[in-house]
Formats: C-alpha cells, sequence, structure tokens
C-alpha cells in the first residue's frame, strides 16, 4: 500500500493555503504533497474561498455567528441604493464619497471592536457557536485529527468547543507570538490565561514556528513544542552562486512585506545607505522587491535615490533575483510594540535566503528569534542596534571584507540544507501527526 495512503485524515482550521502570508506558506510546505482527499477545511467567514476550492471545505457563516441584533429578534434587511442601480451609471464624485464613506465605516467598526475586546464584552455583540449542521459535516467526513493555527480568542473558543462537540483531538500551531499579544489587547488578561492553557493542555500535539519559541513557551505551559516552519527545496534553489570580489554597484535586496515588524527598519537602513553615498561616495544600491502597496509607505521609501522598488517575478524566477544580489537584508523592527508581535516569530523567506548562497544581513533586535538564530549558527552579518552611523559602518565592513561574505555564505547553505530541506520536514511532520492521532506526544 502507497506510503501517502496511510496519512490521517486532517481538518485544517485557523488558516487556508493562501499565498501571501506566512501561516498558508507554511501551510503548503507541510501539507503539500498530503493526499489531497485527506485534506478538510473549516474556514472563518473572512477567509477568501479561492484559497480553498480544491478540497472539501465548511465555511463558518450565519448558522454559527450571531450578533447582537440577530438575539434580540432584528434581521438585517437588503436596501437597494437607486444611486446605485443598475440603470444609473454614478458620478465620479459619488464614487469616491462612497468610497471615502466606506472607508470611515471600516475605520469605525475596527475601532468598535477594538474596543468592547479590550474591555472584555466582545461576546455581547458578535459569538460564533459550533453549528449542528457543522456537527453533521464533520461526523461526515470523519477526519482524524484537526490542525489548527490560532489567531483570535473566538477561534480558540471555536475549536475548543468542536473538540468537546465531535471528539476529534487536534494539533495547535502557533505562528507568533500569540499569546502575549492577545493579553495585550484585553483588559481580561487572567481569563485568557487559563483559555491559553487549556488550549495547550488538550493538544495532542504542540508545534511551534522555531526553536526560541518551543525553548520559551515550553518554560511556559510545561509541555513540549515541536518547531516546524516553511521549508525548500536545496535543487530548485541553488544555482552554483559566486561571491562577487568587487561589485559595483553592491547591491543590497530585501523581498517581502513593508508592514508591522519591517517598515520602520527599512526606513532606516535605505537612510544609512543614502548616508554613505552621499557622504562617502560609495555605490551601495538598495533593492526593494515587495507586494505592499501603501502609496505612502512606498513614497517615503522610495524618496531614498539609494532605493530601487523592483517589479515582482514569477516564485520559479526568484532564485536568479536572489543570485543578482550581493546581500540579503532581514530586517526587524526595533520598537517595543513590534518586539511583543515579531520577537518569537521566524520570517517565512528565512530559508529561501539560506540556501539561496547569497551573503545575508540580519537586522533586529538581540531579544529576537531570528537575530539568536543567526548568531548562533553564525550565518549572517548582524545589526542589533538602530544607530546610523553604527549601520553605516557595518555595510562599509561587509562591502569590504570579501572572506566574510565567502563565509558566510558558504554556512548559511549549510545551515539552509541541513535545517529546512522539505523533504526532512514533510517526513518529520507527518510522523508527528501520525502519532497525535493516536496519543498526546
Amino acid at each position: 500500500m502507497p506510503e501517502e495512503l496511510n496519512l490521517p485524515r486532517v481538518l485544517i482550521y485557523g488558516e487556508t493555503f493562501r499565498k501571501l502570508g506566512g501561516g498558508g506558506i507554511t501551510l503548503k510546505t507541510l501539507f503539500g504533497d498530503w493526499p489531497i482527499d485527506n485534506i478538510y477545511m473549516l474556514c472563518d467567514k473572512y477567509n477568501d474561498s479561492s484559497d480553498v476550492h480544491f478540497v472539501d471545505f465548511y465555511k463558518i457563516g450565519n448558522l454559527e455567528t450571531k450578533t447582537i441584533l440577530n438575539r434580540i429578534g432584528i434581521k438585517k434587511t437588503n436596501i437597494k441604493d437607486s444611486e446605485t442601480s443598475e440603470n444609473i451609471k454614478p458620478s465620479k464624485s459619488s464614487m469616491i464619497s462612497k468610497k471615502s464613506s466606506h472607508s470611515l465605516y471600516i475605520y469605525l467598526k475596527n475601532f468598535f471592536i477594538s474596543i468592547i475586546r479590550f474591555i472584555g464584552i466582545y461576546e455581547l455583540f458578535f459569538t460564533t457557536k459550533v453549528s449542528p449542521e457543522l456537527i453533521n459535516w464533520v461526523t461526515q467526513i470523519k477526519p482524524d485529527i484537526i490542525y489548527f493555527q490560532p489567531s483570535s480568542i473566538e477561534n480558540i473558543k471555536f475549536l475548543i468547543e468542536l473538540n468537546k462537540k465531535t471528539g476529534v483531538p487536534y494539533v495547535v500551531h502557533i505562528m507568533d507570538n500569540f499569546f502575549d499579544i492577545v493579553l495585550k489587547e484585553t483588559l481580561l488578561k487572567n481569563k485568557n490565561e487559563l483559555l491559553f492553557n487549556e488550549l495547550i493542555k488538550n493538544s495532542n500535539l504542540c508545534l511551534s514556528i522555531c526553536d526560541e519559541m518551543s525553548r520559551q513557551y515550553e518554560k511556559r505551559f510545561k509541555r513540549s513544542f515541536y518547531a516546524y516552519q516553511h521549508a525548500v527545496d536545496y535543487k530548485f534553489w541553488h544555482k552554483n552562486y559566486q561571491v562577487r570580489k568587487n561589485p559595483e554597484p553592491f547591491i543590497i535586496l530585501y523581498a517581502g512585506r513593508i508592514g508591522i515588524g519591517t517598515k520602520n527598519s527599512l526606513f532606516i537602513l535605505a537612510k544609512a545607505i543614502q548616508n554613505l553615498n552621499d557622504k562617502h561616495d560609495t555605490n551601495f544600491e538598495f533593492q526593494i522587491q515587495t507586494t505592499s502597496k501603501v502609496p505612502e509607505v512606498l513614497k517615503k521609501i522610495s524618496s531614498y535615490k539609494c532605493v530601487k522598488i523592483q517589479s515582482l517575478v514569477p516564485y520559479e524566477e526568484l532564485p536568479h533575483r536572489f543570485a543578482s544580489a550581493d546581500l540579503l537584508v532581514l530586517p526587524m523592527d526595533f520598537e517595543i510594540n513590534g518586539l511583543t508581535y515579531i520577537k518569537l516569530s521566524m520570517p517565512t523567506k528565512v530559508p529561501e535566503y539560506l540556501v539561496a548562497g547569497v551573503p545575508i544581513l540580519v537586522f533586529a533586535h538581540e531579544i529576537t528569534a531570528l537575530y539568536k538564530y543567526a548568531k548562533k549558527e553564525s550565518w549572517a552579518f548582524t545589526i542589533n542596534s538602530e544607530n546610523l552611523k553604527n549601520i553605516e559602518n557595518i555595510l562599509i565592513e561587509i562591502r569590504n571584507d570579501y572572506k566574510r561574505r565567502v563565509q558566510f555564505s558558504k554556512t548559511a547553505q549549510r545551515i539552509g540544507i541541513h535545517n529546512h530541506n522539505i523533504h526532512n520536514i514533510r517526513n518529520s511532520f507527518k510522523k508527528q501527526i501520525i502519532r497525535s492521532c493516536v496519543n498526546k506526544i
């Protein structure tokens, strides 16, 4: 019997196979060669169905989600707006007005939700409960295990309720420093801490995104955590990269999103690079390839002459794109609020950077898992402060020290192949899931 037929039937909840998100990319890594008939999806109402259409899925909707209006007997009505009737073409000014009104509505709605979450009365307004229809669906598909990526208090409660009502065991996989982030957003810290402990205690298997997260959560929850993150096919990424001795220009490349956790550090790097070019007549070029489309952010970072915003390339061209650079940068912001979010994270692009063989610069606070990983295994140049003069000096040293760039390049590839080989990661993950269907690990 083929090995794939022995793999458990898995119900995935909390994330989809979306392309633009660490959780979705990690799912593709772990379940990429899983038999499609053994994968099922439970989607939240905001999940895009196009990311799950190829598997059997259930989308949480009105049968599970109730608002205060439902509970007091008021039903939503659809009021046709004559201004946007099919027979009347809306004017440009009315379209702008509606867009502004919609943006204001979204802002006020999110602000309201953040307030009621903080004071602990969210469930007075919005509740999500497991419906008989959902239980019937789960009974029909007969999953052996639920794989769960938590993203809110609500979906943790929903998962726990689903576990209790169906008896299906679950695996929990933490992507970021989720628990501390949620605790900062509410006054009900003790209540939520109890909820987190219940989630971890009753899980058949606890997974983290990196070794540092495993170490810290094992101390906190008294359970073993196993690290699983994005992994890569070395043969696809390895292009016999050669470190250039005296490159002109010296190309520094960042490929990734610009937003929470990265935005400010990218601005600082751009400023330091521009200072070098202006004051010391150096020829650094800071190339940024990003999916981010926030105009004010792109405008600000593009104001530095050294910055070149690059168009996106297909995934199969990324190895060649990375190989065109002299230094790949992994930035993380230093602000306290941002550190709470990212300190235990491991960027999805780390395995790709490592196996590409291009020298790497980690620009992050020393308490982050990323910085600790780079220092411990000596696979990257590191900067752990926002001091501009210090950044400028280190960039000059990196450019001038060809031997160290070669050394870091070789070490990074070795670490990438050993720690992030997709075939080894998938085989290990399969074994863990199979074991967790029967016993707690």
